[in-house]
């Protein structure tokens, strides 16, 4: 092979070697910037997702404490379950109203309609309520609907009830006090009928 036939080889060589090194580095550079999508992708997604659990462990609190309030006040008014129901709402939606301010996620909740309260004989309840929220990164992960769930243990008309059941248990006041000594709770005879009182919020039946 003469000199030109050589340096004909060489350079179809070099271009060769050229073009698969260009067709290497884009396959790579593809790669990487798929890599870099999905990465960009999977963090947006995990951002939404911990604002969102952000919006609902505050909303659970502030319902929690909306409840205890409303039982409280309501206590004290002599009012019942209703109105417990109807200062709850008021207080959660004022939270709502608020809003929340992120640069990279759209936070809509509106106002909730309704709660679901689940009385308990005790005067616990178990309060329910949803709304159609949506949380909305900039970079495309959405999440729908936001659930709310809490346990009020509090013991509001706790009295009343056991009032109404304690009687019939034919238990003595030694034994009643033994019973509900964690809870504040006395019970003693006065004038031949029994006395219940809540030493914690200092209110009392007579039974």
């Amino acid at each position: 092979m003469d000199r030109r036939g050589a340096a004909e080889t060489v350079a179809v060589f070099a271009i060769f070697l050229i073009l698969c090194s260009w067709a290497a580095l884009w396959t790579f550079h593809r790669r990487w910037e798929g890599e870099v999508d999905t990465a960009r992708t999977l963090l947006a997604s995990d951002f939404t997702r911990a604002v969102f659990l952000g919006a609902k462990g505050e909303l659970e609190g502030v319902l929690e404490s909306a409840v205890l309030s409303a039982m409280y006040t309501a206590g004290r008014r002599g009012g019942g379950e209703e109105e417990v129901e109807r200062d709850t709402l008021s207080l959660l939606n004022a939270r709502i109203a608020a809003g929340w301010e992120y640069p990279s996620v759209q936070v809509t909740v509106p106002e909730v309609e309704g709660l679901l309260f689940l009385w308990r004989p005790d005067g616990s309840a178990e309060v329910r309520g949803w709304a159609p929220a949506s949380f909305e990164h900039r970079e495309g992960p959405r999440l729908f609907g936001l659930v709310l769930q809490v346990e009020a243990r509090e013991r509001f008309l706790r009295l009343r009830h056991l009032a109404s059941v304690v009687p019939s248990w034919g238990k003595s006041v030694e034994e009643l006090n033994s019973l509900f000594s964690c809870e504040g709770l006395t019970f003693q005879e006065e004038n031949g009928r029994l006395k219940l009182t809540d030493r914690l919020a200092g209110r009392r039946v007579v039974v």
